[in-house]
C-alpha cells in the first residue's frame, strides 16, 4: 500500500503538469499575473485590457488598488494565492459582456476586497455563467446594475449564478441591496446563493435589503438559497419576485431585522395564467420583522416547515392568496392573532443563547430534534445541498441525528484548556467529566480568546481518557509544557463523529484505512482527527488525513522512517460537509507557518480554530493570531512545504460569544 500510495501522488502530479504544459502551449486561456509582464506592468486595467476572453488575471497585491475597473470580456479576476487585494474607498468593479445569442460565457471574481465600493455585472446576450466568491464588500452606495454584489440578466439569455462565500456590510444613507439578481427582459436565470454573511449598519431611518432575486418578467427554474446569515436594519431579508413556472428553496438561514416595517422572506408572483412558484422554505430562524413570512400571489404553493418564527411584530405568516403548508415550525412572541399550528407545530419560548442577538439555541429548547429531519434530508439530496446549519456546521446531530427547527443546529461543545503546572493538563470541566463517550478534537492555540498564552509545547499532543477526566498529555509520555493552551473542540455525537481504531485488517504501511459510511466515497468532506491515548499507547508521530482510493487514510507523516503504522491505537473523528466555515487550507508557499484567508477570521483575535494536518507537511502543528491572521504554525519551527495541505473547521458560535464576551465585559471596549 506504501508504494501504491506513492505511485498515485507521482501520477496526479504528473497528470496536473501535463494539463498545465498543454494549457500554456495550445492557445488556450492564460493565467496572467498583475504586477507581472506586459500588458500587467502597468496598471491593472490595462491588464485586463490586455487579456485575452477567457484569461486568469491573479492580483499578487494586496493593494489598495486606487482604480475603477471597466471588464467588457469573459475572464476570472481573482486574489494570487497568499493575497487579498483590496480595492481603496470609493473604488470597484463594473463588469459587462454581450457576445450575441446562445453563445456561452463566463466571469469569475473571487478573493477581492472593497473598502468602500463594490461590483456588478450586466449581461447584454447570450449564457451568462457569474462567480462571486470570497468577496469582503464594505458598501456605501450600489453598484451600477444595483446592490453592493450585483448581477443584472439585461438581454434574453440564460444566466446561471453562484454567489458564495462571501461578506457584505452596509453603512449607506439612501438603503441598497447587499446581494441582487436581476433578470429584466424575460430571460431566464437560477443559480445558488449561499454561506454569505451580510450585515446593515445603516442608521435607523434607512432600510437596506439582504438578498434580492428578482425578474417579473423571468423564469427561475431552480434557485436555491441556503446557509446565509442576514442581519441589521433590514426591510427584506430574503425578497423573490418572479414570473414563473419556478422554484425557490430557501433553506438554514439565520434572517434578523431591527426595524419592524419589514419582510424576512417575502415571496412573490407575477399573476397570470399558469403562472406558478414551488417554494420550499425549510428550517429557517425569522426573527425581529414586521412579517416573518410573505406569500404574494394565488400560483405559490409548496412547504413551510422547520421555521422558527420570533419576534416579528405584525405577523408570522402571511399567506396572500399563497396556499404554502405549514408544519413542525416553532413560534415564539410573534404579532398579530395566534397560528393556526400545523402537524408538529408549537408556540414555545425556543431558548435562544442570547435572545434575538444570538439565536443559537440552549440547552431545554423544545426546538431540539423537533424538525422533519427525513423531509429536510430528502430536500438537501434533492438539490444537492450539503448537510449544513446557518454556521456551516454539521445539520444532523445527537443520538438521534435528527435535525433542530430554525437555522442552528445545537449539541456541539467547546471549551479552552490551559495546562499548568498544577493540573498537569487535566481537564476539568463538566462539558467532559464523565463523559467517556466524548469525542473531542484538539489543538494548540498560542491566543486563545485573544489571551496570549504564557508558553508553547513544540511536540505532538494528544487526549487520554483517564476514568472520570480527559487530560491533555505529551506523545513522548511527559506532561504538556506549563502553560501552553488548547481549543477543545467536543462536538456532539452521531452522524459524522466516531473512534477508529487501527487494526490489523485496516493498517497498510504508515497508514491505517477508516472505513464507515458517512466517509467512503466522500472526498470533498471536511475531517478532523485526534489521537485518543490509552495507558501504553502513544503516537509520537505528526499524523495526516487524506483521501485515495474512495477511503479515508490516517497517515502517519514521518512515515519515510520505515516505521509502520501500530495497530491499537484509537482515533476521534469528526467529519462535516464544506461550508464556509469547513474548508481545505493550502499553503500558498513555504515557510514554518501559513497565514489562512477567511472572511470570519482575518481582523478577528477572538477566532476559534481546529485543524489537523493533511498531506506533505510532517510536523505537529498549532494556531496562533499573528499580525491580522490565524496562522497554522509548525510547533517545532520545521519547514513547511507549498502545497501543504490542511483541514480547518472554523467555530463561528464560539467566535461571535467571545466577541460579545470582550466587548460587554472585559476588554474590547476599554471598559
Amino acid at each position: 500500500m506504501r508504494r501504491l500510495i506513492h505511485c498515485r501522488t507521482v501520477l496526479i502530479h504528473g497528470v496536473a503538469a501535463f494539463a498545465l504544459a498543454a494549457a500554456a502551449s495550445d492557445g488556450r486561456a492564460t493565467v496572467r499575473l498583475w504586477p507581472g509582464a506586459s500588458p500587467c506592468d502597468t496598471t491593472l486595467q490595462a491588464c485586463i485590457d490586455g487579456s485575452a476572453n477567457d484569461d486568469t488575471v491573479q492580483i499578487q497585491s494586496n493593494g489598495p488598488i486606487d482604480e475603477d475597473l471597466n471588464v467588457n470580456k469573459p475572464l476570472s479576476l481573482v486574489a494570487a494565492a497568499g493575497f487579498r487585494p483590496a480595492f481603496d474607498v470609493g473604488f470597484g468593479i463594473t463588469a459587462y459582456y454581450g457576445p450575441g445569442a446562445g453563445i456561452a460565457w463566463s466571469m469569475t471574481f473571487d478573493g477581492l476586497t472593497f473598502l468602500q465600493g463594490g461590483i456588478g455585472v450586466r449581461c447584454y446576450s447570450g449564457n451568462a455563467n457569474i462567480t462571486y466568491s470570497r468577496m469582503d464588500v464594505n458598501a456605501v452606495a450600489d453598484s451600477y446594475v444595483g446592490g453592493a454584489l450585483g448581477i443584472n440578466n439585461f438581454g434574453s439569455g440564460h444566466l446561471t449564478y453562484t454567489i458564495r462565500d462571501n461578506r457584505v456590510r452596509l453603512n449607506d444613507a439612501a438603503g441598497m441591496d447587499a446581494i441582487i439578481v436581476s433578470s429584466n427582459n424575460a430571460g431566464t436565470f437560477d443559480g445558488s446563493i449561499h454561506d454569505n454573511r451580510i450585515e446593515s449598519t445603516s442608521p435607523p431611518a434607512i432600510s437596506d435589503e439582504g438578498i434580492v432575486i428578482i425578474g417579473t418578467g423571468a423564469l427561475a427554474p431552480d434557485v436555491r438559497v441556503y446557509a446565509n446569515q442576514v442581519s441589521g436594519n433590514l426591510a427584506y431579508g430574503i425578497y423573490v419576485w418572479v414570473n414563473g413556472p419556478s422554484k425557490v428553496t430557501v433553506v438554514g438561514n439565520m434572517l434578523r431585522s431591527t426595524t419592524t416595517n419589514s419582510f424576512g422572506i417575502p415571496l412573490t408572483l407575477t399573476s397570470g395564467a399558469g403562472i406558478t412558484l414551488d417554494a420550499e422554505i425549510f428550517n429557517n430562524t425569522i426573527a425581529g420583522f414586521g412579517q416573518g413570512f410573505l406569500g404574494n400571489g394565488a400560483g405559490i404553493s409548496g412547504r413551510l416547515s422547520g421555521n422558527l418564527f420570533a419576534y416579528n411584530a405584525t405577523l408570522a405568516i402571511h399567506q396572500q392568496s399563497s396556499t404554502l403548508t405549514e408544519d413542525h415550525s416553532l413560534f415564539f412572541s410573534n404579532g398579530g392573532p395566534a397560528p393556526v399550528l400545523g402537524p408538529g407545530s408549537m408556540i414555545a419560548d425556543p431558548k435562544f443563547a442570547r435572545g434575538i442577538g444570538d439565536m443559537r439555541l440552549s440547552a431545554g429548547s423544545p426546538a431540539i430534534d423537533a424538525a422533519d429531519s427525513a423531509a429536510l434530508t430528502t430536500l438537501l439530496a434533492n438539490e444537492s445541498i450539503g448537510q449544513i446549519d446557518a454556521d456551516g456546521s454539521r445539520r444532523f446531530k445527537g443520538a438521534t441525528s435528527l435535525a433542530d427547527i430554525g437555522a442552528f443546529e445545537f449539541g456541539d461543545g467547546r471549551l479552552i484548556e490551559f495546562a499548568t503546572a498544577a493540573n498537569s493538563g487535566v481537564i476539568d470541566n463538566t462539558l467532559l467529566n464523565g463523559n467517556s463517550a466524548a469525542l473531542p478534537q484538539l489543538v494548540q492555540d498560542f491566543n486563545p480568546d485573544t489571551y496570549a498564552a504564557a508558553a508553547y509545547d513544540p511536540g505532538m499532543t494528544a487526549l487520554l481518557y483517564d476514568g472520570s477526566h480527559f487530560d491533555v498529555i505529551d506523545e513522548d509520555g511527559t506532561t504538556p509544557t506549563a502553560n501552553s493552551a488548547y481549543n477543545v473542540f467536543a462536538p456532539a455525537s452521531g452522524t459524522g463523529t466516531f473512534l477508529h481504531t487501527s487494526s490489523p485488517a485496516n493498517v497498510y504501511g504508515f497508514t491505517t484505512l477508516v472505513d464507515n459510511a458517512y466517509l467512503n466515497g466522500q472526498g470533498g468532506r471536511i475531517v478532523l482527527a485526534t489521537h485518543r491515548a490509552t495507558a501504553g499507547t502513544l503516537f509520537n508521530h505528526p499524523l495526516g488525513i487524506v483521501f485515495g482510493f474512495g477511503h479515508w487514510f490516517i497517515t502517519q507523516l514521518d512515515g519515510q522512517s520505515g516505521v509502520d503504522f501500530a495497530s491499537g491505537l484509537g482515533f476521534d473523528i469528526y467529519a462535516q460537509d464544506p461550508s464556509l466555515n469547513a474548508f481545505v487550507w493550502t499553503a500558498p508557499a513555504a515557510g514554518t507557518s501559513t497565514a489562512i484567508d477567511h472572511l470570519l477570521l482575518n481582523d478577528e483575535p477572538c477566532g476559534r480554530v481546529y485543524v489537523t494536518n493533511g498531506n506533505l507537511n510532517p510536523h505537529p502543528i498549532g494556531v496562533k493570531y499573528a499580525q491580522n491572521r490565524w496562522t497554522i504554525v509548525n510547533l517545532d519551527l520545521g519547514s513547511m512545504p507549498q502545497g501543504a495541505e490542511f483541514q480547518v473547521v472554523v467555530d463561528e458560535a464560539a467566535t461571535q460569544f467571545c466577541r460579545y464576551d470582550h466587548l460587554f465585559h472585559n476588554g474590547f471596549d476599554g471598559s
